[in-house]
């Protein structure tokens, strides 16, 4: 029988690194991208995690995951997926726009990742002020081609579901190998539903963090127009 376990309840007020690292990947020799802005404040207070960014700062004006990833932690745990039965895996989020616009999912959102880090497959619930979708994607990691790689957001305007800032909102996740299928619900209700994934990952890493989506044009980054954003995660829980 399932039974629903906690991750992380954020009971102490510093982040746990034996649960936690800040995603960090190899650029090229001796390089690295860390997703970390500089002057993020980060606070762990009665069970919460607030990332406060007043205003993005980093960019790279040649990869696209390198230059939309702001703050971005995962899991040090890999968490398996069942042959059979579901996994759910869940968070409380709330989140607040700095400047920008939150109508614009591309300006800022903040996320709560369930990820394939080896295959980059993506399975996220993300939101802005204003806004609460589900994404889809495959990174450009090695041994991806770029034909395969691609990013998905889906909104389901009609389930009745809104936001104010700073609105804490049940994000849940699920996976049936069996089925092939992923599920994802806001507040128990359903936003979208994926069947037959090109990559159905065995096991899987939990993650949150902030991001933008502007496009690279002409070899430049067009990500950083001045705004920012303030998230706050609690209580990441998951059945197996």
């Amino acid at each position: 029988m399932s039974t629903l376990q906690t991750y992380e309840n954020f009971s102490d007020d510093v982040l746990d690194t034996n649960k936690w690292f800040i995603l960090e990947i190899p650029v090229g020799e001796g390089e690295s991208r860390r997703y970390e802005e500089p002057h993020a404040r980060v606070i762990i207070k009665d069970g919460v995690l607030e990332v406060d960014i007043a205003r993005f700062e980093t960019f790279h004006d040649q990869v696209q995951m390198f230059d939309s990833g702001k703050q971005a932690y995962f899991s040090t745990k890999s968490l398996p997926l069942p042959i059979q039965g579901e996994a759910t895996f869940s968070v409380d989020m709330a989140v607040t726009n700095h400047g920008g616009n939150p109508d614009d999912v591309r300006d800022a959102f903040a996320s709560f990742n369930v990820v394939d880090l080896a295959s980059g497959a993506v399975f996220d619930a993300v939101a802005t002020s204003r806004r609460l979708y589900a994404l889809h994607e495959r990174l450009q990691v090695p041994g991806v081609g770029a034909e395969d790689v691609f990013t998905h957001i889906v909104e389901a305007p009609l389930v009745g579901l809104s936001t104010e800032p700073g609105q804490f909102h049940e994000c849940t996740i699920t996976f049936d190998r069996a089925d092939r299928r992923v599920r994802w619900y806001i507040d128990g209700i359903r936003v979208y539903t994926l069947d037959n994934p090109k990559v159905s990952p065995n096991e899987v890493q939990i993650g949150f963090g902030i991001f933008t989506l502007h496009p690279l044009r002409n070899g430049k980054s067009t990500a950083l127009r001045g705004q920012g954003m303030q998230s706050r995660w609690r209580n990441f829980r998951y059945t197996i």
